[in-house]
Parts: C-alpha cells; structure tokens; sequence
C-alpha cells in the first residue's frame, strides 16, 4: 500500500506527487522503496524523522497513517488522519482513509459514508487513496454479509483499476458465481431507466450517472428529493432500494423492495421484487432443525465395535484424522441408517432408499477419560428412534443413561427439501440423479405446500396462497425454489406446484419486447428463444454464465446444440455434458463435441479424457476400457495428454505415484492398469460410503 510518486498528491493540489510537493520527493521515493522491500518499521521511522523537519505535510502524514494500519495500529493511523483532516476536511485522502480506519474496526455505516464523502470529491483522475478504500471498505462488507453493496464496491473498484488487480477480479467473479449463494443475490442490479419521453427521464438518467460513478448517496438524495412528485412511478421505489443497497443500508433496501412490490406493477415483477427483499431480510428465518450430541459410556469397547460393524443399520465412515486437528480422534466412525440397506436393483424407488440420520463415533480409553460412543444426530421427531436404535445395535457393550447436549443447526434452510440419503453400492449415477429428481418432485409437490411457515405467519403455503395479504410472499417462496433449480426440465413441475396452489404459472419470456441486453437473468430460462440467432443466443449463454445462471444456461446452450450452431465452443460443450443428468445424454454430447473439435481441427483427446473419467464414475468398467485403450492408441504422441491419462490414473489408485526423486517415469504405458479386470472394484469418490454421504462432518437435516 505503498505511495506511489506518480499518483495525484495527497495535499489535493491535482498534480502528481512527484511534481507537487516537490522537496519531499526524494523522501517519499526512499520510504516508497522501504515500503516495497516490506520493511515498515523502517519506512515508519523515516517517515517521522521528515515530519519532524515538515511538520504537518498531508503527504507524511498519508503515508503514516497507511503505515500504521497495516501494522494493526488503526488508533495512531486514526491520529495522523485526523491531522490531515483538521487541516482540510475536504480531503480526499484523509477521508479515505478515515473510511479504511472505520472499515478496519467493521464500523459499516461510517466506513460506506466516509468514502462516499471522498468518491464525491472526485473531479478526473482517482487517487491512489481512494481506491484502496474502496476495495477496503468492499472487503469488510463481504464480511459483514452486505453481498450488493460489495458487488457493487468490488465493481467499482475495479473498473477504478482497469481490471488489472488479479485479485479483486477474482473475488467479483466467486461473489458472481458462488453456487452456494442464490441467483437473485448473484446476478447484476442496475437502475431502471424511464422512457425517453417520460417528464422524469432526464432526471433519473442524472440519477444513474451518480449512481456508475459510485456516488450513490448523492444519487439516493437526488431520488429522495424528485420522489414526492412521482409517487405514480414505481420505478423510482425500485431504484431508491437498489441504492440504499449499494450503500450497505439493507433494511431500507428491503423495505423499498416490498414498497415496489406493492404497486401497480406485473404480478412477476412484484413476486421477484418480494423475494429478492426475502432473501435479503435478515429479520424473519425458518428455523433451523438443532442437532444433538449423544453421548454413552463404554462398558465394553471392543464389543461395541464387533456389534457396530455387524449391523445392518451401520456403515463404516472413514476417519479423517486432519478433520480432528489437536483434539482425540476416534477409533471408528459408522453412518446410522434408518433402515436396512436394500440390494442395487433397477426397479428401486426413492422410499426404498435408506436415510443417513446420525453420525456414531467410537472413542477409546484416553487418560483422562474412558471409552465412550458419540451420536450426532438431528434433534426432530425421530431423535427418540435415532438413540434407541442406536442403543439397541449395541446392547449391552453401552451404559444405558447417555447424556444430550445441543451440537449446532442445520445447514438447510429449508429440511423439507433437504435430505441425505444412503445409496447401494456400485449404483450408477444416473440413477442416483433420477432417484433424487423423483423424491425432490415429491417433496416439492406433496410436502412443501402442508408444512407451516414462519414467513407465512405459521401458515401453510396452501393456506396462505388464499390468503390475499400473504399471496405475493407464496409466489416469492416459489420462486425462490425455482430459481434454485438445475435444469429445464424441472420447469414443470413449477407451474404444477403454482397451479396446486392457485397462483399465476410462468410462461415463456418473450425477448421481442425488450432490448437484448435487458433480458433479466432470472428469467432465461424461459426465454422463448426460437425466433433469435445464433449470436443473440450466444450472448445470453455468456450473459447466465457471468451469474453462474445453470438453467439458464444449459437452455441457451442446448438451443444452440439443437442447431449445431457456429458459435459453440469447447466451453459450451463441457458444460452441457457436466449438467446433463441423463447417461446416454451426456455421452451424446461428447460424440457431439468430438465432431466439433474434427470440424475445427483440434484434437479429441480432451473429450476422450472427459468420457473415461465419466464411465470410471458410473462403474462402466469394459467402455471405460474401450476409451483407455482409445487414449493409449490414437494419443500417444501427445505428451500433454499421455501426462493427464497418467495423473488421473494416480489419483484414481488404479497407478501408485512415482518416487518423488525420480518424478514421473517418461514411458508409463505399461503401468497402466486394464480396467475391464477391475469388475465392481473401480474406486470411485463415493465408494468409500457407497453412496453420497461423503461429507466428513455432520449436516443436520
């Protein structure tokens, strides 16, 4: 965080430090170069012993009080601020960094206001200073859980730098993209503009020029101040609510949302409006399923664990010794099911399939304590069957008086559909997917709707879809679960459920009446697409790709499939074949990418690759062995390619590593293995359990 003699001075006089205040150059260079050979201590002292012989200078005073915060010292870096700032309130510097000050002791509302004091401030060029506020004050409202106003701080930032700082663009990109974040929260929320021939275009186009320069306080109080005389225009509460967003205000944001969704506009702009306000309100959760730890002393250790590895209710989970760190780590750890395992059979159906309900670990004698047995396990209205059944596996080899203690929440939001099932070994994927596809639908369908709800004032969606206060917040939950789908092809029974309970079904979005580039992300998925080309298409693919936007994507992708349009690309195929749920599906498309990269003269072995990692996957042993044999004949003269088949098979077990002082061998071909030989053994991730439960720690619900 160094000054660089280049930048605009500090002192605010406009002209490059260098060329400013000229007679402190030689020092500033010096202190610059103790800064970048990270030696603070000694640039610290420097900087004092010129502030002795100059006292006062905004310039030593800046680089002080950067020194100082990043040595944690935010009280003197406070100290030296505040000399820059009595001197010159104004200062673009010193409010910057009174914002990085305020950011560092995760005061929000102070650290957004100082820096909006400076961005305000800002004619031409960007102050070093500033920038670096700005990206400061971004990072502590990603902390904080403030995800618009750090997307759009973040933005702002980079756009400031050109995009050139790898880290921040990477950081915008994972806030884009993060899967574990929902796609209202993801994708971009510029202000709407007015018609052209609206009375009040002019002034909400000022209104988004504030607002791209990242003065959106100036830009809320130009809202506030022409809102009274547009009450008529919803589009003003929207905007209003954005900004108090991207100013970190998101109780105000939440209720200018509901405010919009309560005016006179379409029923689908006023459900995405509430649950965008929904995801956002921190004020009203559905509770989370406790989960407890049972504990139980061991009489017997050595019977506990015969009688925990016969059961049929208990599946051996391997211990991860990394996982306990410094603490005790058990002997043995088994997945209590709630029913037998069945046999792999084609005809399964989702009820067949038994659920993980708790975690058991069996810890030896230590020194300060005997033998005991721990269930985690969640604390619902089979808690009482977890324990007992546990109990019962191992009868007498246990104390029969345990003692309960709350061991956390659960991770879901939402338990009704969430769920962790144990699957038969060597069960094919897709049949995994269509298991899970087929209960989700149900639960969606026939449980969902008859459970009450905190955000329904307790009452079932059913119920309150008839009630009209509470209508708009049962299309948002919907909503909510809609855009949390993975495929198209799941839209359906979306439309079931709204028709089920009275609500208005979505249909096809019709991209004619707006322009291109205002196709709301949430919505392509069901973009009537078929009367557009291949590159407006295109361009909406990278559109739902900026937001990690699957259903979106995989519908413009698999239009432009349809077409074998020119503009796919590698990167379109793989993920199109990583989405596909379907076996022969997927494999479809890699014969589809393979004639691609033919057209194109490009080799195949990308796909090969993907397709033997693909049937390893699905236990497919002998056409697994039909590409390995593939690879090893047509590819052999591609040494990328022969160093990947290798790498995959070393982390695969199928090959042991090599000595690390020899590296890898340069002929490898005959130590890889035939993989027809293998039978039902292939290794796969989920081989350990046998099924998903490959999580080392336990997730309630």
């Amino acid at each position: 965080m160094a000054l660089d003699p280049y930048q605009p001075c500090p002192c605010g006089s406009g002209k490059k430090l260098k060329f400013c205040c000229n007679e402190l150059s030689a020092d500033i260079e010096r202190i610059h170069r103790q800064l970048v050979g990270d030696q603070p201590h000694a640039a610290l002292r420097h900087v004092d012993a010129v502030l002795a012989r100059h006292p006062g200078r905004t310039p030593l005073l800046d680089l002080k009080a950067i020194i100082q915060l990043s040595l944690r010292d935010v009280e003197s870096a406070e100290q030296a601020t505040k000399s820059i700032l009595d001197r010159e309130p104004n200062s673009l510097t010193g409010n910057a960094l009174q914002a990085m000050i305020h950011a560092a002791r995760h005061e929000l509302r102070e650290a957004v206001d100082r820096l909006q004091t400076a961005l305000e401030g800002i004619d031409d060029e960007v102050p070093q200073r500033v920038c670096e506020a700005v990206v400061g004050v971004a990072q502590m409202l990603l902390v904080e859980g403030e995800i618009l106003s750090a997307r759009g701080h973040l933005y702002l930032y980079n756009e400031m730098t050109g995009w050139t700082d790898e880290h921040s663009k990477k950081t915008f990109t994972r806030l884009t993209t993060m899967a574990g974040l929902p796609l209202p929260l993801r994708v971009p929320r510029p202000l709407l503009t007015l018609p052209a021939d609206h009375p009040a275009a002019e002034v909400m186009l000022n209104i988004g020029r504030l607002a791209v320069r990242g003065t959106w306080r100036k830009a809320a109080a130009a809202c506030d101040e022409v809102l009274p005389d547009h009450l008529d225009v919803p589009l003003f509460f929207y905007n209003r609510a954005l900004l108090s967003g991207y100013l970190g205000d998101t109780k105000n944001m939440v209720a200018g949302l509901r405010l919009y969704a309560r005016q006179n506009i379409p029923f689908e702009d006023a459900v995405e409006a509430e649950a965008f306000a929904r995801l956002l309100d921190e004020s009203i959760h559905e509770p989370r399923i406790l989960a407890n730890r049972v504990t139980f002393d061991v009489t017997d250790e050595d019977a506990c664990f015969k009688s925990l590895g016969d059961s049929k209710l208990m599946v051996g989970y391997e211990v991860d010794r990394e996982e306990f760190g410094d603490g005790p780590k058990p002997r043995a750890m088994f997945l209590l099911l709630d029913r037998e395992p069945p046999a792999l059979d084609d005809n399964l159906k989702p009820a067949d399939i038994p659920m993980i309900v708790g975690i058991a670990s069996l810890y030896g004698r230590q020194t300060d304590r005997e033998s005991r047995l721990e269930l985690t396990t969640d604390n619902d209205d089979q808690f009482a069957a977890n324990v007992a059944a546990l109990a019962a596996t191992c009868g007498a080899s246990i104390a029969s008086d345990p003692l309960i203690e709350h061991a956390g929440e659960s991770a879901s939001d939402d338990p009704v559909l969430s769920w962790r099932w144990h699957f038969p070994k060597d069960m094919p994927t897709g049949q995994k997917r269509a298991l899970s596809a087929q209960e989700r639908r149900r639960r969606l369908l026939e449980v969902w709707p008859d459970r009450p709800r905190v955000t329904l004032a307790g009452k079932t969606p059913r119920e309150a879809a008839r009630d009209e206060l509470l209508r708009l917040s049962v299309a948002a939950d919907v909503f909510v679960l809609e855009q949390s789908a993975k495929s198209p092809d799941d839209l359906p029974f979306f439309n079931q459920l709204r028709e089920e309970l009275g609500l208005p079904l979505l249909g096809l979005v019709d991209a004619s009446i707006t322009e291109p580039g205002d196709v709301n992300t949430c919505r392509m998925h069901r973009l009537d697409v078929s009367p557009h080309n291949d590159g407006q298409i295109f361009a909406w693919f990278r559109q739902a790709s900026a937001s990690n936007a699957v259903m979106a994507m995989r519908h413009t992708g698999r239009e432009l499939l349809a077409r074998r349009s020119d503009n796919l690309d590698a990167d379109i195929f793989e993920f199109l074949f990583s989405a596909e749920d379907d076996v022969e599906a997927a494999l479809e498309i890699l014969m589809q990418a393979r004639g691609w990269a033919v057209d194109n003269n490009q080799s195949c072995a990308r796909w090969d690759m993907l397709e033997l990692q693909f049937l390893l996957f699905e236990n497919l042993a002998d056409d697994a062995q039909r590409v390995l044999d593939h690879l090893r004949l047509e590819h052999a003269r591609e040494p990328e390619v022969m160093q990947q088949l290798y790498q995959m098979m070393v982390m695969l077990g199928f090959v042991d590593p090599p000595e690390p002082a020899y590296g890898r061998p340069d002929d490898f071909d005959d130590e890889l293995p035939s993989l027809s030989s293998a039978g039902n053994e292939i290794w796969t991730p989920a081989g350990a359990t046998g099924g998903d439960a490959s999580q080392k720690l336990w997730l309630p619900g």
